[in-house]
């Protein structure tokens, strides 16, 4: 529809349209029916004038005026407003209002839409200004100096259009000094509203292994000691992760030796973490599991559960490893998935290798089979693989038997001898970094030769050959399935003619294709089979120990030769917990008013942080200080954000605006763009994002920051990793260094302590912890090591803290 209000363009060249943004208009005005808040933020952006469009002009003058007045401003109510004043058919009629309304991407985003309409009618408006200056300077009439003061006013006018009338007149320094000075206490002495903190930690703070601990990776085992930055690990769920961070070796830490119910043994320091399941966690694991779907009618009781799989140390494990009065383990820690190593090309079909291995002649490509188990024959068939039956009673030959192969290595037997297996029984390393599927067709092909189905989905592959054994063991451990080897005489005819190899396993996989012995197979009853318990924690003398930092959620990776998940964490989860419970974050005896918390955690995954989550919020319970119902929201983006982007500034915008909190706990630094992380300019935009939503709710920011990558020139940098921004952005700048000065690593306490490091100045005099160190109830307490005095002093910057 054409009205008398569109611009006239007769007379102005196509190629030069005055500056102008009909999208960002038409945004701008729908944002202002959709939302009162953008309407207020609009409003604050935008004069009418900077509208291009007479319509567009007319429309928000009408909201301006509606605004005012205190009447609510939608589409019906503005048209009917317009058609009182006879405007409407003027700007379109009521569909061009809702055609306004369809045009908004986001209501959140319309501040942005009107700073784009502000910034065209300035330039808009310095065109003009240019246009009368040129004019001006042609004129015949008035004197120069008086035409150069003109312009410099209206120059003047331009800069502070929609500014002059906000600017207040610059404060005396003796009436600046006279106004009362009071605190918006989040937590008393400690943090203040609109404070902002970022809290960095070392790697190197903990959570070591020996070096000499087997790691496995998709290409292959290596030790903790050869772990380098780039390099790919396996997480408990089989996937592929990549280490982002590793510390140089740490000399002199107290160290233990952990020994598992299924023979393995990990060297870990005192403040490794584990992710384990206690006796009474498993008990409410089981019950919760029979109790089975909610009935109809039925009430939901898990929220009474008190008891969760938890985050401990080393140390912790060891002074609580046992319960009932030392009658039963307590920690048990989850067996991982089957590692995802990529699938291979391999020669000859798993199954029908793993049958050769089990049950052929190590000479050549024959193979015993009873016809009681004839399907061996027809698994090997089914794989294309031709299968001859000889004279000899239950012998075969794998191959059409004629030996004459295209190439010397084309029939099986050259294959297996290219494998290097004739004569040699072994599992090829190619099958043993093959696929899952491959590798449980493999296992299926040996567990059906010389396998056994004990009952109870208990099984046992026995052989005498070593190196087949060893492999074997490998072989299940990499699919997840926890496995112990024994070792006795092997007789024959009652004369000891060697050692046999006795793998012992329990798993719900289906390791047999052979009917007789999957019959024998049952669903598992408990979980068991799926539990490596710890049975002993021994202190050793300290050894090499260094740690790794993994892409990945919840900061899991797997270990040991046995494929043990082991795991990381961090300190703003438990003060997120206890801020909203009304619990000092340091001083857990002292009671605060409870603040709303809304965390938007960008690294970890719902599950993940469920189960870190579970045991702070039974801590809090315990100390009579629950986390009510509305204090503490949570949003998981383990994608990360980009708040350089108007949609991801928008979904976090939207969530501070609806929860109001007192306290955002957003992170970390590096997952909040896509882009380079030492890049100014986009931590600058993510900073302007941040302080945004401080305004707008009126609240404090606590982030997480990775620090830099260390080196062997001394201690670890704690300052945060990325643009330089975020030394200068933030109030408050704390790391935290483990405390290891020798008469600390002497007492129990001390050695799992950490310093909190100032890396900048404070801007104003706070109660912080100079120290923390793992406690029981909290993972982390205020304390003060028996050797303080050699800490104080200095920041990480060389400020005196």
């Amino acid at each position: 529809m054409t009205t008398d209000l569109e611009p006239d363009y007769t007379d102005i060249p196509l190629e030069r349209v005055p500056p102008q943004d009909f999208e960002a208009e038409q945004g701008a005005l729908g944002a202002c029916l959709l939302s009162k808040t953008a309407l207020a933020e609009v409003r604050d952006a935008v004069e009418v004038a900077a509208f291009y469009q007479p319509r567009h002009q007319v429309i928000f003058s009408a909201i301006l005026h509606m605004d005012s007045r205190g009447l609510s401003v939608d589409q019906i109510t503005l048209g009917k407003y317009l058609a009182d004043t006879g405007d409407l058919m003027r700007v379109g009629g009521a569909a061009y209002l809702y055609t306004l309304v369809r045009a908004v991407p986001t209501a959140a985003n319309g501040e942005y839409y009107a700073e784009i309409v502000q910034d065209r009618g300035l330039r808009r408006s310095l065109i003009e200004l240019g246009t009368r200056t040129a004019q001006a300077g042609y004129s015949t009439t008035g004197e120069t100096t008086d035409l150069i003061e003109r312009v410099v006013a209206e120059s003047r006018d331009l800069r502070d259009r929609g500014m002059a009338s906000e600017d207040l007149p610059v404060e005396d320094i003796l009436d600046f000094v006279q106004h009362e000075d009071t605190y918006d206490w989040v937590v008393p002495g400690l943090l203040e509203r609109q404070d902002r903190l970022i809290l960095t930690a070392s790697e190197g703070g903990g959570k070591a292994l020996a070096l000499d601990t087997p790691v496995p990776t998709p290409k292959g085992w290596t030790t903790m000691g050869e772990l380098t930055v780039g390099q790919e690990v396996f997480a408990p769920d089989g996937t592929i992760t990549r280490i982002i961070a590793a510390t140089e070796p740490m000399l002199g830490r107290p160290c233990y030796r952990m020994q598992f119910s299924d023979g393995a043994e990990i060297v870990a320091d005192a403040a490794h973490l584990w992710l384990t399941e206690t006796l009474l966690s498993r008990e409410a694991t089981a019950r919760h599991a029979k109790r089975g779907p909610l009935k109809p009618h039925g009430t939901d009781q898990a929220h009474k559960r008190k008891y969760f799989p938890q985050v401990v140390t080393t140390e912790h494990i060891a002074q609580t490893l046992t319960a009932r009065g030392g009658h039963a383990l307590n920690h048990s820690i989850e067996t991982c998935a089957p590692l995802q190593y990529p699938a291979q090309q391999l020669s000859i079909d798993p199954y029908a290798l793993g049958a050769w291995l089990g049950d052929g002649h190590s000479a050549g490509s024959r193979i015993t089979c009873d016809p009681e188990d004839a399907e061996i024959i027809e698994n090997i068939r089914a794989a294309g693989i031709p299968v001859r039956k000889m004279t000899t009673p239950f012998l075969w030959t794998l191959g059409d038997g004629t030996g004459k192969g295209k190439r010397g290595d084309a029939t099986i037997a050259g294959k297996l001898r290219a494998l290097g297996v004739l004569n040699n029984k072994h599992i090829p390393t190619i099958y043993l970094r093959a696929s899952a599927e491959q590798r449980l067709a493999l296992l299926q092909g040996l567990m059906d030769t010389d396998g056994t189905a004990l009952g109870s989905n208990k099984c046992e592959f026995s052989v005498t050959n070593k190196a087949l054994a060893d492999g074997f063991l490998e072989l299940v451990l990499g699919l997840g399935i926890k496995a112990t080897l024994r070792q006795d005489p092997a007789t024959l005819n009652g004369r000891i003619v060697g050692i046999r190899y006795r793998i012992q396993f329990i798993t719900a996989l289906p390791v047999f294709r052979l009917a007789r012995k999957a019959n024998r197979m049952r669903p598992l009853r408990t979980r068991r089979a799926e539990l490596r318990y710890i049975k002993a924690v021994d202190p050793v003398d300290p050894v090499p120990v260094r740690c790794i930092q993994v892409d990945r959620a919840d900061g899991m990776f797997v270990v040991g030769r046995e494929c043990i998940p082991t795991h990381n964490s961090t300190l703003l989860r438990q003060m997120s917990v206890t801020l909203a419970a009304g619990i000092h974050p340091f001083r857990t005896w002292e009671v605060i008013d409870p603040v709303k918390v809304l965390t938007l955690d960008c690294e970890n995954g719902e599950a993940a942080s469920r189960r870190k989550f579970r045991p702070l919020l039974a801590a809090a319970e315990g100390l009579e200080q629950p986390v009510r119902r509305g204090q503490f929201h949570i949003e998981c983006r383990p994608q990360g954000l980009d708040l350089t982007r108007p949609s991801d500034r928008a979904w976090a915008m939207r969530r501070v605006e609806k929860i109001k909190p007192d306290v955002l706990i957003i992170g970390p630094v590096y997952r909040l763009h896509a882009g380079n992380p030492n890049d100014e300019e986009l931590a600058r935009k993510v900073s302007v994002v941040i302080d945004e939503a401080r305004a707008t709710a009126g609240c404090t920011v606590l982030m997480e920051a990775h620090a830099p990558h260390g080196n062997n020139m001394g201690p670890r940098s704690l300052r945060p990793l990325g643009s330089s921004l975020w030394m200068r952005w933030p109030e408050f700048g704390f790391g935290l260094r483990p405390v290891e000065d020798e008469k600390s690593a002497q007492n129990v306490e001390g050695a799992r302590g950490r310093r909190v490091v100032p890396w900048r100045g404070s801007r104003d005099e706070r109660d912080w912890p100079q120290f923390i160190k793992q406690g029981e109830k909290w993972p982390w307490i205020s304390y003060k090591p028996i050797d303080a005095d050699q800490y104080s002093g200095y920041s990480e910057t060389g400020a005196i803290w």
